[in-house]
């Protein structure tokens, strides 16, 4: 790292709360890490050098000044791990949960024809077939025959003050409602993937260790009771060893149902049931992040975008559209109805002084129809109460999810440099423990430090390891989370392009 990155840092970090050095024993450079306003800037230009003082590639987007901003974010977890992007890409197509939601879209479409068939003209028909015997008072005798009655009538709705469409505006809101909530859930499972990701590597690495550590104790017991037949340690030094191994048994097996039981849960989110865990990483790379580049510029969530409500609000705000719509349907309920009318009709009828003397007559006619629900029993009255009440409710929960929105945003981003902040630390501190176990690898050598205590050195720092490879994996799922998050704050969900 250039004198001027170090020159800077220690500029920075004077006005800092407090600070520690830490130093590599590789590179032999002094590092000032300080808590204040400047401390992630400081830290990032740092990073380089911690990475390659545990002999780390430095990723030459960061060595160059920054790589694609928010994107490269996005998708930095599977853009570092090939094994990760094929298994969101085949996850994507073959998920159950994903299958679930297309299948709410299809349902959703249904109910958007439905919707508009109430405004298509309608078609009705009948037809009667009678074998009819009359029985006359004025004439003697019967009189037997076979009457047929039909009628065809077509009904174009004309009028209906804005209802059938206000009907129409709700199932498409629906309909918009459904396809973000596919979106939220592709995107929610892609973050639950890298998430149950992380964790099969870290379980892998904690059976392996526990593999390891059972051998290990197995090895020692051995020694210890060939040196107990000898004499040369107690029965209770022994029973104690015996009991230690017998630990490690049960932390093996529980190791090893873990992993197990992961792996099921990765099987049923993803659908992949061919998976081979063998092809699984033994390690995350180290990735600096340029998380200043994601700090909030304001305390508000956008309410639109281009005429669209951000992903954050879409679907509080659509509700609420659908319950005024709903509310304006509900007022013209017992308003006249205008239908444009045409039909062709078939029945009896009487031309005569005789009432009893009837011709079939065949009419064909064309008109319009009013009609008017005059009196409902009070049920459009208790219908408006409740889209109203409704409205009420949705405008308050819209109020409740943009604020909620704001504060999530902030408190995402306070925990993602926290914890930035904290995985620096983890870095520094296990280059650390590298370098004195290299340092005191010739004291091993001459024998001043017995094979136990550097195998629980070696143990010691393994976990270290592992410890760094969940921090460094969570971080960068922190971040890409929260670049998800600021789109989802300012974006409408089809404008984000992800996954």
């Amino acid at each position: 790292m250039g004198e001027g990155a170090n020159r800077s840092c220690q500029g920075e970090t004077k006005t800092a709360q407090w600070a520690f050095s830490v130093k590599t024993p590789s590179s032999l450079r002094a590092f000032s890490f300080g808590f204040g306003s400047a401390w992630v800037a400081c830290a990032g230009a740092l990073m380089p050098a911690i990475l390659e003082a545990q002999g780390l590639e430095v990723p030459a987007e960061r060595a160059a000044g920054g790589g694609d901003g928010l994107r490269a974010i996005l998708t930095l977890p599977e853009s570092q791990d090939p094994v990760l992007r094929s298994i969101i890409e085949r996850a994507l197509k073959q998920s159950p949960r994903v299958m679930d939601q297309n299948l709410r879209v299809l349902i959703d479409d249904a109910a958007v024809l439905q919707a508009k068939s109430l405004t298509y003209p309608r078609v009705y028909a009948f037809f009667e077939a009678q074998a009819r015997q009359e029985v006359r008072e004025d004439l003697p005798g019967t009189n037997n025959a076979f009457k047929t009655f039909y009628g065809l009538e077509a009904r174009q709705p004309v009028f209906y003050w804005n209802s059938l469409r206000n009907q129409v505006r709700i199932a498409e809101i629906q309909r918009l409602i459904s396809l973000d909530s596919i979106e939220d859930a592709r995107r929610a499972m892609v973050l639950e993937i890298r998430q149950q990701y992380l964790g099969l590597v870290v379980r892998q690495l904690e059976f392996r260790q526990a593999q390891d550590a059972q051998k290990r104790g197995e090895k020692r017991q051995s020694v210890n009771d060939e040196q107990a037949g000898r004499g040369e340690i107690s029965a209770q030094v022994q029973a104690d060893l015996r009991l230690a191994v017998d630990q490690g048994k049960i932390a093996l097996v529980r190791a090893e149902r873990s992993l197990a039981r992961a792996q099921t849960d990765f099987v049923l989110l993803t659908g992949i049931k061919d998976f081979d865990f063998t092809t699984l990483p033994t390690t995350v790379p180290a990735a600096p992040l340029e998380i200043e580049a994601l700090r909030p510029a304001g305390a508000e969530v956008s309410r639109a975008s281009a005429g669209a409500p951000p992903a954050l609000l879409a679907r509080a705000q659509r509700e609420k559209e659908a319950a005024e719509l709903a509310y304006k349907v509900q007022k013209v309920r017992l308003l006249p109805r205008l239908d444009l009318t045409a039909g062709l009709t078939q029945e009896e009828v009487s031309y005569s002084a005789n009432v009893g003397n009837k011709v079939g007559v065949e009419a064909r006619y064309v008109g319009v129809r009013v009609s008017w629900d005059i009196f409902d029993g009070f049920s459009t009255r208790a219908g408006k109460r409740r889209t109203q009440a409704e409205l009420r409710q949705k405008e308050m929960a819209l109020e409740r999810v943009a604020t909620a929105a704001s504060r999530q945003v902030r408190e995402q981003w306070d925990d993602l440099e926290l914890a930035q902040q904290e995985l620096y630390l983890l870095e520094a501190n296990f280059v650390r423990s590298q370098a004195r176990l290299k340092d005191d690898e010739p004291r091993r050598t001459a024998g001043d430090i017995s094979e136990d205590s550097w195998a629980q050195r070696v143990f010691n720092l393994e976990q270290q390891r592992i410890a760094l490879v969940r921090s460094r994996g969570q971080q960068q799922l922190r971040a890409a989370e929260y670049a998800l998050l600021v789109q989802r704050s300012q974006l409408p969900s089809s404008q984000i392009q992800f996954p």
